[in-house]
């Protein structure tokens, strides 16, 4: 199971620009993804990562963007070699729709409701 990696400039230029928030995850991933130019091709992703500070997955929203995890949150702490495990993405127009239009401000797809992530937890814990 290959992990993607963070691009640690891009995400502290990320959290910089949108003054990211400490625990906020989500709405650092859609507010990079819809407010900076640059990351208009990217996609909003949930999944699990891993803080090798812990070694345990956690669940948590990021930016993909041209392969490579941006994440504002996380650099915010210093964690440059994190693993990130996608679980479901999603394009700047139905991020824009999922969060602003129908104010949705929970992660889509947590535990409860996503067998994909459940499993994919399992899994890692395994390793």
């Amino acid at each position: 199971m290959d992990a993607m990696r963070i691009n640690i400039d891009l995400s502290r230029h990320a959290a910089d620009i949108i003054q990211a928030e400490k625990q906020e995850c989500y709405r650092n991933a859609v507010m990079a993804l819809l407010n900076i130019d640059d990351f208009k091709h990217g996609y909003y992703v949930e999944g699990l990562a891993i803080n090798p500070k812990l070694n345990f997955p956690t669940e948590h929203g990021w930016v993909e963007l041209d392969g490579e995890v941006v994440d504002p949150t996380w650099t915010l702490g210093t964690i440059d070699d994190a693993k990130y495990y996608p679980v479901m993405k999603y394009d700047s127009t139905t991020t824009y729709d999922l969060f602003v239009i129908r104010q949705k401000l929970m992660p889509l797809n947590h535990f409860g409701n996503c067998p994909a992530l459940r499993d994919l937890y399992i899994e890692l814990m395994k390793l």
